[in-house]
């Protein structure tokens, strides 16, 4: 499974254009912080992470719990 990042990249979308595809715009520092294990996104923006990609909600919610262990 890919991460949240290389999916981003894979769309050759910025931080900051990936934030604005969500319902309620989110800033490139929140798509940093997740994309880095700072912090995991709400329920509801990993369902829409989801559907941007096309993603199992599982899939992404696994790859940025382990995400998260790593940069402990």
């Amino acid at each position: 499974m890919p991460t949240l990042k290389e999916l981003r990249l894979q769309k050759g979308w910025t931080q900051k254009e990936l934030g604005m595809k969500f319902r309620k715009t989110k800033p490139p520092e929140m798509i940093s912080r997740w994309e880095n294990g700072i912090s995991i996104p709400s329920s509801l923006s990993l369902m829409e992470i989801s559907q941007i990609f096309n993603v199992k909600f599982e899939d992404i919610l696994i790859d940025l719990s382990i995400n998260k262990k790593e940069a402990k």
